[in-house]
């Protein structure tokens, strides 16, 4: 019982971080607009850092083979990356 606990409290971590991500996303494409480069470069900071502990989660979930259908490649941040790194 206390292991089904703690997956709830990781899922919820998980769609905070994630909620998090796009909220510093869209403020990415401000400060962009905004031409504020020392604001941008912290706020990618931020993301990256919460990018791996996104990824560092889903390394662990697939570890517990607690993986049901929802993969890294499903992650519209990884797909954004990957799309940036090969344009």
């Amino acid at each position: 019982m206390q292991t089904q606990m703690d997956y709830r409290k990781i899922d919820l971590i998980v769609v905070y971080i994630a909620n998090v991500i796009n909220i510093i996303i869209s403020f990415l494409f401000m400060a962009r607009i905004s031409a504020l480069p020392p604001l941008e470069h912290a706020l990618g900071i931020i993301n990256i850092i919460l990018g791996f502990s996104l990824g560092y989660i889903a390394i662990i979930n697939k570890k517990n083979q607690r993986d049901k259908g929802g993969s890294i490649s499903s992650d519209p941040d990884f797909l954004i990356f990957h799309c940036r790194t090969h344009s």
